[in-house]
């Protein structure tokens, strides 16, 4: 009798067994899941004291509403004296390319002398050979043609030295406009605007306080971006794919289902948490006492939640997905 009490035991532990381990083959439920959405960390690319902020917090903003501007007046500083250095050089830079023509005309010039001088000197050359002229006239038309030989050299060296100027002055150029591109957008983002459709979320920045570049000011949270990321066993992921059905219980909405579509499933995670942004996700494996099976991120879209309700970022979901 007791040895059929122990087997009955024995089947229905098995059975109970085999129900947990194949249960995932029918079924999944996880959880192990939450609300998550497109969230924007607002900083500043620059510096500077905050001079206004337009928004309130958990206020619906529109892409492109001011949301914050600092200072106008040190930015503004900066691209007029950008502007200034840059009109300088080049009012001397075209300065400089008129010298240049001027000392290309004067090559051409001398070249022209110098042409002439050889013809007179060739011709010098003859008549002292035939005894028409002395060696002093003949002297003094061969120094003649030297001069103008020198001027040439003379003159391409000013010309070159010019063209050498020329180049650094428009090197020096580039420079500035950077420089002056560069003060233009660093005005352009000392004012903030949003980038979507969305809601400012803890605002803890105001008037007269400095912002530094780079540092989260508050939160934005896009509008129409909620989803639910739900961390569902290996075990689990054969039953899983796009457009997949699936039912959502959220704990902000007590005794309410809804309907939902798995969006795009991970293709991967992190065995380690060594790196600081790594490129895959790390879901830790392991509690106090129990070690987990791996988990993969899977992205499910909510398809009839109500537009004018609240999925509150961050908050607990469950997830049930039936084969």
């Amino acid at each position: 009798m007791k040895l059929v009490r122990w087997l009955y035991l024995a089947l229905v532990v098995l059975c109970l067994f085999l129900l947990y381990y194949s249960s995932g083959y029918f079924f999944v439920y996880n959880n192990n899941a939450y609300v998550s959405a497109d969230v924007v960390r607002i900083a500043p690319g620059v510096s500077g004291i905050v001079d206004e902020v337009s928004v309130t917090d958990n206020e619906f903003v529109t892409a492109g509403s001011l949301l914050l501007s600092l200072q106008q007046a040190p930015f503004l500083l900066a691209v007029q004296t950008a502007q200034a250095q840059l009109e300088k050089v080049l009012v001397e830079q075209k300065n400089l390319n008129t010298e240049t023509a001027e000392a290309l005309s004067e090559v051409k010039i001398n070249e022209a002398r110098n042409k002439l001088a050889a013809v007179e000197f060739k011709r010098y050359q003859k008549l002292l050979k035939s005894g028409n002229i002395s060696q002093q006239k003949f002297d003094e038309e061969q120094e003649q043609y030297r001069v103008t030989q020198l001027e040439i050299a003379q003159a391409k060296q000013a010309y070159q030295l010019s063209l050498q100027q020329a180049a650094i002055y428009a090197a020096e150029v580039k420079d500035l406009q950077s420089v002056l591109g560069l003060t233009k957008y660093r005005l352009k983002i000392s004012k903030i605007y949003a980038p979507q459709d969305g809601y400012v979320n803890n605002l803890k920045v105001y008037a007269g306080g400095y912002a530094n570049s780079g540092d989260t000011l508050f939160g934005f949270v896009g509008h129409n971006t909620t989803r639910i990321v739900a961390n569902i066993k290996d075990t689990n992921l054969a039953m899983l794919h796009k457009d997949k059905p699936v039912w959502v219980y959220l704990s902000s909405y007590p005794w309410q289902i809804f309907r939902g579509k798995v969006e795009s499933i991970g293709r991967g995670v992190s065995r380690t948490k060594s790196l600081e942004k790594p490129a895959l996700p790390y879901i830790e494996p392991v509690t106090n006492w129990i070690r987990y099976s791996y988990r993969i991120p899977v992205r499910i879209t909510l398809t009839d939640f109500p537009k004018d309700e609240t999925a509150y970022v961050g908050i607990d979901a469950r997830v049930l997905v039936f084969r």
